[in-house]
């Protein structure tokens, strides 16, 4: 996702760059599961202090139900509005001191925003922002009832049922099994309630 961008910024402001998107985002990030590439379109405009980049983007997570913790597909769609800053003058190359910048505060602080040395805009770590917001919506499977999931089903037999104050263990997922070892033991008195 790297648009060599050398050209547009010895334009005149408000000079325009269409981009079509389709790219294999299997390695932005090890946490995010991509089940299919990242489309969209972005649009590059010449601005005083740089490159504004807008753009519309749309790809599937694989990403686990916030209920049963199976796999489910999660769209992701989100729209892009990022200015970017030059770190060097096009023509002369010469660094461009922040101080001498006039743009938003956000793109002089943010390495993410930053055009390198080779005038080379990269969207991949604003694109991977967005995917990972994308990705804390809590997706749920399809079963509008949870008890009607039997993944849900069983993730909860590793819950403790208290009868007479003795410890009854239903079956436990194995997901949850090794946490076990964090729980208080039954005739542990500091388990117990204050009965005073």
């Amino acid at each position: 996702m790297k648009f060599n961008v050398s050209q547009l910024l010895r334009q005149p402001v408000g000079s325009r760059r269409d981009f079509e998107l389709n790219e294999d985002i299997g390695r932005l990030d090890t946490a995010l599961e991509p089940v299919q590439p990242l489309t969209g379109h972005v649009q590059l405009t010449r601005i005083p202090s740089g490159i504004l980049v807008l753009g519309t983007c749309q790809t599937t997570l694989s990403i686990p139900c916030s209920r049963c913790l199976e796999p489910v597909q999660h769209e992701a769609n989100f729209q892009l509005e990022e200015m970017f800053r030059p770190l060097t003058d096009v023509t002369t190359g010469r660094y461009l001191h922040p101080e001498n910048y006039k743009g938003s505060e956000e793109a002089l602080f943010d390495e993410a925003l930053l055009i390198n040395e080779r005038h080379e805009l990269d969207l991949s770590e604003v694109v991977r922002q967005q995917l990972c917001i994308a990705a804390l919506q809590y997706p749920a499977c399809a079963y509008p009832n949870p008890e009607e999931c039997e993944h849900y089903r069983e993730s909860r037999r590793f819950l403790d049922e208290v009868n007479e104050g003795t410890v009854r263990r239903k079956p436990i997922d194995p997901r949850w099994e090794s946490l076990l070892s964090l729980l208080p033991a039954a005739d542990d008195p500091a388990s117990k309630p204050d009965q005073s």
